[in-house]
């Protein structure tokens, strides 16, 4: 039993959420960091995670992959930085 077209579709509603919420901020305006991280965290992530007790065992690294995209999407999101910044940095300035 696999659970990658019900991950697939979770992953694109992330997506579309983050991307609603980074157009709330532009460079010098919008809410700030904190805000973003508190709507990911309250709103996007448990959406995203909802029944993972039943799927978390079943996902393959492909599926773990696009998890990790949309953190790092996420974390792009919340402060305006360069595009090659190392993922592992920006999970320790967010916590």
């Amino acid at each position: 039993m696999s659970f990658r077209k019900h991950m697939e579709n979770k992953v694109r509603l992330a997506k579309a959420s983050i991307a609603k919420a980074s157009a709330l901020q532009g460079r010098f305006w919008g809410p700030k960091a904190q805000i973003i991280k508190w709507l990911f965290n309250t709103v996007i992530k448990p959406s995203l995670t909802y029944g993972c007790i039943v799927w978390s065992l079943s996902i393959s690294k492909a599926d773990k992959n696009m998890l990790q995209q949309i953190n790092r999407l996420a974390l792009r999101c919340m402060a305006q930085l360069r595009t090659g910044t190392p993922t592992m940095g920006l999970e320790m300035i967010f916590d």
